[in-house]
């Protein structure tokens, strides 16, 4: 069986920074968790809904050590 690298990126929707890292914390866990797969939050970006750039990246893997 072949293995392969896949980066996923999605939108999770929170009321601030704190709860965006818990949620993909809890994502990053369950995936772990059920399919042995190493999952890794890499970085968390503020993005306004209607805007196409990131704003501010509120985690970052290299700087901070969160997850």
């Amino acid at each position: 069986m072949d293995r392969y690298t896949v980066k996923l990126e999605l939108f999770v929707w929170s009321d601030n920074e704190q709860e965006a890292i818990e949620t993909a914390r809890a994502i990053q866990d369950k995936q772990r968790q059920k399919w042995d797969n190493r999952c890794t939050v890499t970085t968390i970006e503020e993005t306004p809904f209607g805007r196409l750039g990131h704003d501010n990246k509120v985690f970052d893997i290299q700087k901070d050590n969160q997850l």
